[in-house]
């Protein structure tokens, strides 16, 4: 009788050692924690965010002698924007516009499509309208942020057109850079940041659209868009 009780003591006292060693193996690489094969233990990184960056306003921060002038037109409706890159991956976060005070009236609020393109595909990522009577520039933040990947073309765009029938023109921004003898600078292509601005685009239409005309003017941007970028590696 005690042999068989000494048996069934041992017994039980092995099913609670293993037992407690499973539960701790699963307490330290199960549910609730992580592993590899071999019991190498993983530690979870969080998403990389860099700051926000801009590359007109980031652009004329680092350079006050960047002139915005003031163009009148009766060319319209059109498309202005210019197309860019980054050498990091990323989002879009928000697009933004400078227009100046007058376009339809002084003080009067103006509403811009802001659109961002794929430069290969030519589709739309994002757009949003904006409303500005302001001479600076006037962000909006997207509901969905536009994923941008390294080293690939997109175009960020301004639609332009006349707000009533009796408008026979239009006033917008170009930015020169001041060169030697009352001269423009060539500017274009310019870097900021991880952004590169590489050359301008243009189109006549009736609507927003791509605007598929590249500038190969070094010396002036027109219609004053912008984003804001924010890099998701280092």
């Amino acid at each position: 009788m005690k042999k068989i009780t000494a048996a069934v003591l041992f017994l039980f006292t092995l099913i609670m050692f293993t037992a407690g060693n499973s539960y701790a193996q699963v307490k330290q690489f199960g549910p609730g924690g992580s592993s590899q094969p071999g019991g190498k233990q993983v530690v979870k990184q969080k998403p990389f965010n860099g700051p926000e960056q801009t590359i007109i306003a980031g652009f004329w921060k680092d350079n006050p002698s960047l002139r915005f002038n003031k163009e009148t037109t009766t060319e319209i409706p059109y498309e202005l924007g210019y197309a860019f890159q980054s050498s990091k991956k990323g989002q879009v976060t928000q697009l933004g516009v400078r227009m100046p005070r007058d376009g339809a009236g002084a003080g009067i609020a103006l509403a811009y499509t802001v659109s961002l393109w794929d430069y290969d595909t030519r589709l739309l990522l994002a757009q949003t309208s904006i409303t500005t009577t302001d001479i600076r520039f006037t962000y909006k933040t997207l509901d969905n942020p536009a994923s941008i990947e390294a080293n690939k073309k997109y175009v960020v765009s301004v639609f332009i057109k006349p707000v009533n029938t009796a408008q026979t023109s239009w006033s917008y921004y170009s930015i020169l850079l001041p060169g030697n003898n009352n001269s423009a600078a060539s500017f274009i292509p310019f870097t900021q940041g991880t952004l590169t601005l590489l050359n301008t685009q243009s189109v006549s239409t009736n609507t927003t659209a791509f605007p598929e005309n590249t500038g190969y003017h070094k010396d002036m941007v027109t219609g004053i868009c912008d984003v804001v970028f924010k890099t998701t590696e280092k």
